[in-house]
């Protein structure tokens, strides 16, 4: 899946995060010392410059390494079970919570490729969707240190709206309009317009929905630092 071929890059992005944490707590050297050729230089000793890419918490680091490509295989594995939901057998009685997860790529420079948690309601009645996507992190190229690491992409996508339609073989449609911006300490990004899907299994259990800008047909807008790019986001969830 997404995340195999980087872990071992986050595993080094993680080792180099705890040693930033703990770099305090190491042996205090002699303040005479520091004025002379070998200690006292710009760079701090020789070591890489600090990068310019917000980092996460150990936390979500870990989270990030351990939990999140299982957690993210699961839900892709099952959101489509059961077949399409017919529009006439939804639930309209009620609205449905949903929790899931978001990718997001911005074929900027460097890359962007995201993911996040996501949590929302769908009313089954009218379509509209409320939620957010808020937790983004994702391997980025440091061209400084010329090295992948882990970056914590702060602000989210917000899920502003919606609507529901029958499809060929009267399966329920839904178009998510989503709002969406962050920060990585080094870029600006956005991204803005509908994503479309479908709502899967004989309760509503499930649903998937993208959208995409690739040249040719646009269902979103992407910006990375004012300058509009390629890319794609896509929803899976699970009812909750």
């Amino acid at each position: 899946m997404l995340y195999r071929w980087s872990k071992l890059l986050v595993c080094w992005a993680l080792i180099g995060l705890l040693a930033a944490c703990g770099g305090s707590s190491g042996p205090v050297g002699d303040p005479g010392d520091g004025g002379g050729d070998d200690g006292g230089g710009d760079d701090g000793g020789g070591g890489p410059p600090p990068s310019p890419f917000t980092a996460p918490s150990e936390q979500q680091a870990l989270y990030y390494i351990n939990d999140l490509p299982s957690d993210l295989d699961a839900v892709q594995a099952t959101f489509n079970q059961g077949g399409f939901t017919p529009l006439a057998d939804l639930p309209l009685s009620n609205a449905v919570a949903y929790d899931g997860f978001m990718e997001v790529l911005f074929t900027s420079t460097p890359n962007a490729n995201i993911t996040s948690s996501a949590t929302f309601t769908v009313n089954m009645l009218t379509g509209e969707t409320l939620g957010s996507a808020t937790n983004f992190m994702g391997m980025v190229y440091n061209s400084e240190a010329d090295a992948n690491e882990l970056a914590l992409y702060e602000g989210g996508v917000n899920f502003v709206g919606g609507t529901l339609s029958t499809g060929a073989l009267t399966e329920a449609n839904i178009a998510i309009q989503i709002d969406g911006a962050f920060d990585n300490g080094l870029q600006e990004l956005t991204v803005a317009g509908e994503i479309d899907g479908k709502i899967f299994g004989p309760a509503a259990d499930g649903l998937y929905a993208s959208g995409s800008y690739f040249g040719l047909g646009q269902d979103i807008t992407l910006i990375a630092d004012g300058v509009p790019v390629y890319g794609s986001a896509t929803l899976w969830a699970l009812k909750d």
